[in-house]
């Protein structure tokens, strides 16, 4: 709900001005009008939310959506090339995530699924149905005699190697970028006379002020860089195990992916 409201409140706060003359010329209170307006848009997410369901069954995976038209979407286990996985730190108390599924042969830059905030639980019994070797035995086995069976090889990178990669990032680029302009527009907003009586009185050191200004910028997009990059990729682990690869990373937000290794199921994209 905090997702959509916020997306739609953004959408208000663009067209504010439109929508407060629309609403004076048909002399409604504007604060009743963009009050009535944010009640509809919570209803119309928590029907969407009620009308949103999943089925995880024997041989697919069947989600259903829509409220006017719906839409019913089958996918089988074996068409499943990845599984993405989204948990913000304040999420982990209650173990809910978000899962992203893509699928073999979906060439469309949307996942086939997205699960938007489901429990831990969900992520595990789809993966084991996705790979039925691992569901057998993980039923017909112990903890320990499925780690003799499927041996793990882990990766974790360290600290150094993180900071290494944070530091000489060219992602600064853009972030300059974005604050010489946030810089200039600073600028055009502050009124001239203030601009002139402040240049009259420091016009000798000009050069000193843009060079210790762009110093500054260039310093800030570093350490946002830096911190952005850090952060992103904090404590990335990848695990390589017989059936499938799985990565975990990120500081405030854990981010994670399941993928088939290359080669594995060669046939499945042609299975439907």
């Amino acid at each position: 709900m905090f997702h959509h409201v916020w997306d739609w409140i953004i959408y208000v706060i663009l067209t504010v001005g439109p929508l407060t003359g629309l609403l004076k010329h048909f002399h409604i209170n504007p604060v009743l009008g963009f009050g009535a307006l944010l009640v509809l848009i919570i209803m119309l997410i928590v029907v969407r939310y009620l009308c949103f369901t999943f089925e995880i069954a024997a041989d697919m995976l069947t989600i259903n959506s829509g409220i006017f038209i719906k839409k019913h979407t089958h996918i089988p286990y074996g068409r499943i090339q990845t599984i993405q996985r989204s948990q913000w730190f304040f999420l982990k108390p209650f173990k809910l995530e978000k899962l992203q599924i893509e699928t073999a042969g979906h060439d469309d830059k949307t996942p086939e699924a997205v699960l938007p905030l489901v429990p831990e639980s969900v992520r595990t019994e789809i993966e084991a149905r996705r790979v039925p070797n691992q569901k057998s035995k993980i039923d017909s086995t112990d903890t320990e005699s499925l780690k003799a069976v499927e041996p793990e090889t882990t990766y974790l990178i360290n600290p150094h190697e993180l900071n290494v990669f944070a530091l000489t990032s060219l992602g600064i680029l853009p972030l300059i970028g974005v604050l010489f302009a946030l810089y200039g527009k600073i600028q055009e907003a502050i009124p001239q006379r203030v601009i002139d009586s402040v240049t009259s009185e420091i016009v000798h050191q000009s050069l000193i002020i843009i060079v210790v200004v762009g110093i500054l910028i260039i310093l800030i997009s570093i350490a946002g860089s830096y911190l952005s990059i850090v952060q992103r990729y904090y404590k990335f682990t990848l695990t390589a195990q017989t059936n499938q690869l799985k990565t975990y990373q990120g500081l405030f937000q854990r981010n994670s992916v399941t993928i088939p290794p290359t080669g594995s199921r060669p046939c499945a994209s042609n299975k439907t």
